[in-house]
């Protein structure tokens, strides 16, 4: 297997520990995604549309990156160097998706103090 220390965690994790461990790993990815949806819908009620279009562009980010580390993995495409977000190594996208994670967090915590008046321009 090539580079199996960074881009393909996800095949030695299988090797590894099989079926169990790459489904806890997509379940862990998965509740990412849900949280920048879930707070994306919350947003998106209170009319506040660039807090959601972030969150859900974040999100969105997040599946391709997911969907598209799993592919390469499996041997469905070819291998784009594209890694999963917070498990294979890479400092850069490392560093990115915990950016992303702290604006999610922000759009999260600040969001409901928002008054109805000022929503048009969040």
């Amino acid at each position: 297997m090539p580079e199996a220390h960074t881009d393909f965690l996800l095949a030695i994790t299988g090797e590894e520990l099989g079926f169990v461990g790459v489904t806890m790993v997509l379940v862990l990815e998965a509740l990412i995604i849900g949280s920048a949806m879930r707070i994306s819908y919350n947003a998106l009620k209170r009319r506040q549309m660039r807090m959601s279009y972030t969150a859900f562009g974040i999100g969105v980010v997040f599946i391709a990156q997911t969907i598209i580390n799993a592919a390469m993995n499996m041997g469905a495409i070819p291998t784009k160097g594209l890694t999963m977000p917070f498990f294979s190594y890479g400092g850069s996208s490392m560093l990115i998706s915990l950016v992303m994670v702290a604006l999610l967090l922000k759009i999260y915590k600040e969001s409901p103090e928002i008054e109805k008046s000022q929503c048009r321009y969040y």
